[in-house]
C-alpha cells in the first residue's frame, strides 16, 4: 500500500505525541539542572554576620555556575517553545479530523491506525472486521480528510 499525503498528515499525530513525551522528559531534566545551578549560585553568595548578602567580586566557579544556570534556563525556554509547536500540530490534526465529519467506525480507524500507530491487522482485530473492510474504511477516511486539507486522492 502506497502512503498517501493524507496518511502522512494523519501519522504526524503519532510523531507529535511521541515528541511531546520526549520533550516533557527533557524539560523535567532541564528544570532539575536549572534548580541545582540556582541553588549553588544562591548558596555561594557571601553573607555578613546578620545574614545579608554582601557584594564582592565573584569567583570563576561562581561565574561558571551563573552561566550554567542561564544556559539551563535558555534550554528550558527552547524546549517549552518546541513543546508548544508539537501541541499546536496535534490540535491542527485533531481539528482537521473533526472537520472531516467521520462516522464512528472511521473515527475509530483513525484513532487506532494513525493516533495509536497500530498495524492494519491489529486495527481489524480491534474493530472486529477484516483487513479488506479496514481498507474500505481507510479509503473513506482518506477521501474525507483529503477534502478538508485539500489533497488530491491517489
Amino acid at each position: 500500500m502506497k502512503t498517501t499525503e493524507v496518511e502522512q498528515y494523519l501519522r504526524e499525530h503519532w510523531y507529535a505525541t511521541r515528541s511531546i513525551g520526549r520533550l516533557l522528559f527533557d524539560l523535567d531534566a532541564a528544570k532539575a539542572a536549572y534548580q541545582d545551578a540556582q541553588s549553588y549560585v544562591a548558596s555561594s553568595a557571601p553573607r555578613d554576620a546578620s545574614g545579608v548578602k554582601t557584594r564582592r567580586r565573584q569567583s570563576p566557579v561562581e561565574l561558571s555556575a551563573i552561566i550554567a544556570s542561564e544556559q539551563h534556563r535558555a534550554q528550558m525556554m527552547s524546549i517549552a517553545e518546541r513543546l508548544e509547536g508539537e501541541r499546536q500540530c496535534l490540535r491542527r490534526i485533531e481539528k482537521t479530523v473533526a472537520d472531516a465529519q467521520l462516522d464512528a467506525r472511521e473515527s475509530a480507524y483513525v484513532r487506532l491506525r494513525y493516533y495509536e500507530n497500530n498495524t492494519v491487522q491489529a486495527v481489524a482485530q480491534r474493530m472486529y472486521c477484516s483487513a479488506a473492510t479496514c481498507g474500505r474504511i481507510r479509503g473513506r477516511v482518506v477521501k474525507k480528510v483529503g477534502r478538508v486539507i485539500g489533497a488530491e486522492e491517489d
